[in-house]
């Protein structure tokens, strides 16, 4: 500061006019009393104030740090301690409403349970329709195949007596005979079975003579037992009495038979 002031007079006592002594000489401005030099220990003692203030700004400074970390802490604290409350209160909640909740959770299983009974039944609905839907599908298939059977068999009754017929006119007679009237009644016979059995073919009704066949019990009756010859197999059909029938593939009357023995 001294030394500003020393500079400044100086500056000024440059720029005025030096006239009539009003102005006094430089070196009786510049007394030595008015100089105060400073102590020689002052800018030491300068430094060390310095570096105290310095010190003390610092240690505020981690006071300050300190206790942002504090409040930061103790903000954490609260948070946590706030997070804890609203837990045991979502807790405490949940327990207040977990009548309900079990409540619910009962109506649901009821109604699961029953719509997984409901739908069993309805699967076996469906399956049951499907059967009577099949059922009356081979019924239907049955009237239209063998809605003739009792018919059939009916007619099968005047087969027989008109074969039997044919059967009991002597050989000689069908060819050789004098009679030409017997010789007409035959060819007679002989045309209304052929035609007869014309009609049987065209309705599916098929005539069964197995002679020479495999004696098969659903097809065949058989009523005595042939015995065994060179010419025939044991177990196959020797003999038909009666014609069997069968009407699409099921037999209607089966053939009375005789069986070859066993050798």
């Amino acid at each position: 500061m001294s030394s500003q002031v020393m500079r400044m007079c100086t500056s000024t006592l440059r720029v005025l006019p030096r006239a009539g002594g009003l102005v006094a000489p430089r070196a009786a401005f510049a007394q030595p009393h008015l100089v105060h030099q400073r102590p020689a220990g002052s800018g030491f003692a300068r430094f060390i104030s310095f570096k105290s203030f310095m010190g003390s700004n610092d240690k505020q400074e981690e006071s300050k740090a300190d206790d942002n970390k504090s409040e930061t802490t103790q903000a954490q604290e609260q948070q946590q301690q706030a997070q804890g409350q609203e837990g045991a209160s979502a807790q405490d909640a949940a327990s207040e409403a977990d009548p309900h909740v079990t409540e619910l959770e009962q109506q649901l299983k009821t109604a699961q349970e029953e719509a997984k009974d409901l739908k069993e039944k309805y699967l076996r609905a469906l399956a049951e329709m499907e059967n009577v839907r099949e059922r009356a599908r081979h019924q239907v298939e049955d009237a239209k195949h063998y809605g003739i059977q009792k018919f059939a068999k009916d007619m099968l009754e005047i087969a027989d007596v008109l074969q039997l017929a044919l059967d009991n006119v002597p050989q000689d007679a069908k060819e050789h005979g004098d009679a030409q009237a017997l010789r007409d009644l035959n060819d007679g016979l002989q045309t209304t079975n052929k035609l007869l059995h014309n009609i049987f073919e065209r309705h599916q009704l098929h005539l069964l003579n197995p002679v020479g066949e495999k004696f098969d019990p659903n097809h065949h009756d058989a009523l005595f037992e042939v015995p065994p010859s060179d010419d025939a197999t044991s177990g196959t059909v020797a003999v038909v009495t009666k014609a069997g029938y069968s009407l699409n593939g099921r037999t209607i009357r089966p053939a009375q038979v005789g069986v070859v023995a066993k050798k």
